[in-house]
């Protein structure tokens, strides 16, 4: 079968349950506009996707609605991002680049689990919470930037991350949530990560 680019028009704003689950051929997917909702599955097990672009602002990416996406190996987010939900990027096993643009509400648990590619992370705005085990045995993950604040680190979130050296944190972040993302490293059994303030 031939392969699949599907560029989303603006006025499509939502994308149901199982929409595009198995689907082979498809390659890539552009959001060009605002999206409000991804269903639950809708591009699960589409092997062959390789590049994911939101263009917008997205409201709720749905649970497991990108997982196992074995080929998927960049995701971009160009706008804010409300809810990423629990599972939705599962066991994308060549997924090596994930750029937050925008604010980051929420990350659901085991949202990218088992990513073991993911090497680099970057949250360029506030994120609100990761939930637990959101990146857990993602064992390529080097450094994680937060140019922002960030709430909320649940259990585990970066258990087996055993590749993580540097976490690397604004000048104005408060002792206090420094402290957090420490506490968050112990419950993920890692010690030796270096939390860098940039200059």
């Amino acid at each position: 079968s031939k392969p699949l680019m599907v560029k989303l028009t603006p006025n499509v704003t939502s994308i149901g349950d199982f929409a595009f689950q198995y689907c082979g051929a498809l390659e890539s997917v552009t959001f060009s506009g605002d999206v409000g909702s991804i269903g639950y599955g809708a591009f699960r097990n589409c092997d062959a996707l390789e590049s994911v672009t939101f263009s917008g602002n997205v409201g709720n990416i749905g649970s497991d609605a990108f997982r196992n996406c074995d080929g998927l190996k960049t995701v971009t987010f160009s706008g804010d991002v409300d809810i990423i939900g629990s599972g939705a990027f599962w066991s994308c096993s060549a997924l090596d680049t994930v750029t937050f643009s925008g604010d980051v509400g929420s990350i659901g648990d085991d949202a990218f689990w088992g990513c073991g590619a993911l090497d680099t992370v970057t949250f360029s705005g506030n994120v609100g919470s990761i939930g637990g085990r959101a990146f857990y045995s993602c064992d390529a993950l080097k450094t994680l930037t937060f140019s922002g604040n960030v709430t909320s680190i649940g259990d585990f979130a970066f258990q087996y991350c055993t590749a993580l050296t540097t976490i690397y944190v604004p000048a104005s972040m408060s002792d206090e949530k420094i402290a957090m993302i420490e506490t968050a490293l112990k419950s993920s059994g890692l010690s030796g990560v270096k939390i860098e303030r940039s200059a």
